[in-house]
């Protein structure tokens, strides 16, 4: 990735930031919406966007940028969010490490045993980002944690 490169002026003109590496970036749009950008790894970042006429206009506008490439992760993703006064219990109990995230990070680690991506866009919600085949199986898992007796 080329930050000066034709795809990193084009991600710039959309107004699309490309994060510090283990951080996220929220990005306030029209009408309450937000576009949260996680950095995942030196070579990936996670779009979480929310807009389908967004996404297909910018996927659009880079399909010309020859050094960098927006992946569409849609279908092979999926986002839980958490909110709530128990969220960062519940993440600790777990035992995942994510607990103590600041406000603006991005971490993969492990949670559940399958890999998870996790950013703080705010101190109110904790955003995990799994590969959809392991979406029930980590769903199962929180379940199971904020029904522990010592989260109650």
């Amino acid at each position: 990735y080329n930050p000066r490169g034709v795809f990193a002026t084009a991600l710039s003109t959309l107004r699309i930031a490309v994060p510090e590496p283990l951080r996220c970036v929220v990005v306030q749009r029209a009408a309450g919406a937000a576009d949260i950008f996680a950095w995942r790894s030196p070579t990936e970042t996670v779009w979480i966007c929310d807009s389908p006429p967004r996404f297909d206009d910018t996927k659009s506008a880079l399909k010309e940028a020859d050094d960098g490439y927006l992946v569409d992760q849609t279908s092979g993703r999926r986002l839980v969010q958490l909110r709530g006064p128990r969220r960062e219990k519940l993440l600790a109990h777990l035992g995942s490490g994510f607990a103590e995230i600041a406000v603006g990070a991005s971490k993969i680690g492990r949670m559940a045993d399958i890999a998870v991506l996790v950013c703080k866009p705010s101190e109110e919600e904790t955003l995990l980002v799994v590969d959809r085949l392991y979406l029930e199986h980590l769903l199962r898992s929180l379940r199971i944690g904020a029904a522990a007796p010592q989260l109650q």
